[in-house]
């Protein structure tokens, strides 16, 4: 696969890396609209394996015609479905790097959104839009309102008057709200019986504690939006991922203390602390105690 990682960084538009890359062959016709909130492309794509370099766009791709496999990795996990038809809806995440493999001629209609424009269109909604919008990636999938908005949206960047940028605005909410509706129900459904697996993140932090755990870590290996992952767990556990993360790092620590007369510089380092002063705040904080006071208390 074609790499373009180091000549394309995240927050660069996807149009122009599709247009400096090897895309640069498929493209058919690209319209924007001139406040750069959005860029929408005709494609007719061959087979290839690409990799699309993590952008500040969400990229929204439109199925026209051609039914053909498709292979696609976002993170660690590869994905696939036997045939993705005419009407089926992709979505690229944002800031995330995703591979290609598809074998067969296809045409798309792709729109990028800018981050800033969801923001802004989703900007007082209590629900976490952009993770929810994220979650499009997991599977294609139909929704014939984002596919009627889809189609309007690229006739309406075609002819540029002073009833143009109304009309882009009102599409793009039409589009963003439609999308959010449907990944909404497919979300709800699909962790509808979602547990967490305590015991294989326990397991995972502790392998991992001395590089560092993100909560963007625990949720992946929930195959999980983090949004979601967060409000599952917190549910489940009584606590934020960060919290149950930091509580089994003091525990460990204990066990450590307890286990060998290693000094404490030694086991904040192993256990991914800044430093000695860093764990004892933590230790203070959960334990109400020092790390020296508590290995002097426990002494036989």
């Amino acid at each position: 696969m074609e790499d373009f990682d180091h000549c394309f960084p995240s927050q660069r538009g996807y149009r122009r890396f599709y247009t400096q890359s090897g895309y640069r062959e498929f493209l058919a016709e690209a319209r924007s609209d001139r406040r750069k909130r959005v860029d929408a492309m005709l494609c007719r794509q061959d087979a290839h394996g690409f990799s699309d370099p993590a952008s500040s766009d969400m990229v929204i791709g439109l199925t026209l015609s051609g039914a053909t496999p498709v292979s696609w990795r976002v993170g660690s996990k590869w994905r696939d479905t036997e045939a993705r038809r005419p009407g089926h809806i992709g979505i690229s995440p944002i800031d995330e790097a995703i591979d290609f493999d598809i074998s067969e001629p296809h045409s798309l209609l792709v729109i990028a959104i800018s981050q800033k424009t969801l923001m802004d269109i989703t900007a007082g909604i209590d629900a976490d839009c952009l993770d929810i919008l994220n979650t499009g990636h997991h599977a294609y999938f139909r929704d014939q309102a984002s596919v009627t908005y889809m189609h309007h949206l690229w006739r309406g960047l075609e002819t540029q008057d002073r009833f143009s940028a109304m009309e882009v605005d009102g599409l793009l909410q039409g589009l963003v709200a439609s999308l959010l509706r449907k990944l909404g129900d497919i979300e709800m459904r699909s962790t509808a019986g979602s547990d967490i697996p305590e015991e294989l993140l326990e397991e995972f932090v502790r392998s991992n504690i001395g590089e560092g755990v993100s909560v963007g870590d625990l949720a992946r290996l929930c195959d999980m939006p983090v949004g979601t992952f967060n409000r599952h767990f917190k549910k489940r556990m009584r606590l934020s991922p960060y919290q149950f993360v930091q509580k089994l790092r003091v525990q460990m620590a204990c066990e450590f203390l307890l286990a060998d007369r290693s000094a404490l510089p030694e086991i904040a380092f192993r256990l991914g602390y800044a430093d000695q002063s860093h764990m004892s705040r933590s230790f203070r904080k959960y334990l109400g105690t020092s790390p020296s006071q508590f290995r002097h208390d426990r002494k036989y």
